[in-house]
């Protein structure tokens, strides 16, 4: 984030999809609701439509080491107060 390829004016959300998977209940879980709750309507209307039971959670500071919202690439994201939003 040193040298962003774009300016971060222009960043309006970051969605990290590189770690998505989903359990053996069909869950997917998408993070960063609880800091940008601006991003609910979306994954509610997202869930809304899929066949996976869309999850949110992992993304309080009270969680600790269950806590993903800076433990990938959209860490550095959120530290620039970009809303971010990942699944895993």
């Amino acid at each position: 984030m040193a040298r962003p390829p774009v300016p971060l004016t222009k960043i309006v959300a970051n969605i990290n999809l590189d770690m998505v998977s989903r359990n053996d209940k069909n869950e997917l879980y998408a993070c960063g609701t609880h800091p940008w709750p601006k991003l609910k309507p979306y994954i509610k209307a997202a869930a809304a439509t899929s066949k996976i039971k869309l999850l949110t959670g992992h993304d309080k500071p009270e969680e600790g080491a269950n806590n993903w919202t800076n433990q990938s690439d959209q860490g550095a994201f959120h530290a620039r107060q970009i809303p971010l939003s990942t699944s895993v």
